[in-house]
Parts: structure tokens; sequence; C-alpha cells
């Protein structure tokens, strides 16, 4: 599946559900699918870590982004040996940086001070969207003190709460680490941990109800993904064909230009 792919969804599912990783989101989400039609908990379909609003002409969907303190986060994907396969999909849009190495440590990734995982970049695009439909910021650390309005919104009875998954005491704790260890990661993720501290613990953004939002944030996928254009360049068309003729007739000319 191309870049482009994974940037741009259909009428499939209701409900996409999206994070950095280690927030419990496949929890979450085996939970969630026996109400609502979701991407695949597993990342089979490569939505589950995106790191933007995807565009869709789907006007009923509704998206969840979850996040919560990166400096446990950090320690979470190191701890479970996954930070090459989970920096690959963070990554997904930055072909200039090199994922993180199978081999290499907790220390050894944070005394290089260099973020390759972008999380700062991948809680803003979420948080700061204008995306066409409404996306749900759900702070991990006070999920469950918020589950009534997290089911309202999912349109999930609430008489269903009882059966969400317990909270577990987490095996990432970042005060537990070395004091070099600690330093480093307030002089990588600082910013963002402070930042993500203050977040409201429940924010939904507000959709952009607005005709020509579908064409403007496909015009600006065109723009930041011209190198992929090439590539997904008939699926976008297709997509652009179901939504409206005179739609896909403009759109068909601005991916003809980035051709010149």
């Amino acid at each position: 599946m191309t870049l482009i792919k994974h940037h741009f969804i259909g009428n499939n599912i209701d409900t996409l559900v999206c994070s950095p990783g280690g927030v419990a989101t496949t929890s979450f989400m085996q939970f969630i699918q026996q109400y609502r039609t979701i991407n695949n908990p597993w990342d089979r379909d490569g939505l589950k870590h995106i790191d933007k609003p995807p565009v869709t002409n789907n006007k009923n969907l509704k998206a969840i982004y979850i996040y919560g303190d990166p400096f446990n986060l950090i320690i979470s994907i190191f701890r479970r040996n996954y930070q090459e396969v989970h920096s690959r999909k963070l990554l997904m849009s930055y072909s200039n940086l090199a994922p993180i190495s199978e081999q290499e440590s907790l220390d050894g990734y944070l005394e290089k001070g260099i973020d390759r995982l972008k999380l700062e970049k991948h809680f803003y695009n979420w948080k700061k969207s204008n995306s066409s439909y409404p996306v749900m910021m759900i702070k991990y650390e006070d999920m469950w003190n918020n589950l009534p309005q997290i089911f309202e919104y999912l349109e999930i009875p609430i008489s269903e709460i009882e059966k969400f998954p317990k909270q577990r005491k987490r095996s990432a704790n970042w005060k537990e680490l070395s004091e070099r260890n600690k330093k480093d990661l307030f002089q990588l993720y600082g910013e963002l941990y402070k930042d993500i501290l203050e977040s409201e613990n429940i924010l939904i953004t507000k959709s952009v109800n607005n005709s020509n939002s579908f064409i403007r944030q496909l015009y600006i996928y065109l723009i930041k993904l011209k190198a992929n254009v090439f590539s997904g360049q008939e699926y976008l068309l297709g997509v652009l064909k179901e939504r409206s003729f005179n739609k896909y007739q403009l759109m068909k000319k601005v991916v003809r230009s980035f051709q010149k």
C-alpha cells in the first residue's frame, strides 16, 4: 500500500482510532469494535498510527486520537522491543529520517537527542487539524475518568461502561530511570511533555463544514506528498470521481500539473 493511500480513506469505517502508540490503543479498539466499524486494531490497514488526520469523503466519520505522557510512551516502545517497527510507521512521511535500529537501546536513543518518532509533530498534526470530521482527543492517563463522554461521542450505550477494560498499572514509569536518562528525556521531549500535561483531558475538535474542505484538504496533501503523487494518482482520482464529477475534473487538472 502506497503512502498516499494511508492519507485517504473511504466509507468502509465510521470511526477512526489513532495514537502515537504506547497508550493502550489496541485494547481500546478491541472493545469499541463491538459497537462501531473501525480501522484494524492490529494496524493491518496502516491507519492506527497515521501522523495526521486522513482526508475522506465520508460525512459520518468520527475520529478518536489517544495520547499520553511521551516519556512513558518511549519507555513502553523500547521495553517491548518495538522501536524499529514502530518508528517505521511513525516516519512514513519523513523519508529523510532513518528508523530506529532494532539493536538500539533506550540509552543510546536518548543520548543521540534526535526525535526519530516525530512525536511532537504527530500530536500537533491531530490537535490543530482542520479535518472535515470531528476528532475527540483523549488523554490516556484520564481516559477512565471520562468514559461517559467517550461513550456518548461514540453513541455506545452508557450501560456498557462496566464492560470497558479496567485500567492497569503501567509497566513503563520514567521516574524510575537514571538521572541521565531523565535529563535526556526532558531535553528531547520536555516541551511536549509540558504541553500534554497542561492539555484538556477530553477535547473535541470541530469539523470544517465547508463544501470545499474536501478539495482543499486533497490539494494540501498533494503538495505535501508530491513525491508520492504518481504512485497513488489512480487511487486518488478514483476517490475524487466518486465524490463529484466537477471536483474530479478540477483535481484531475491539479494532479496533472505536478507532472509538468
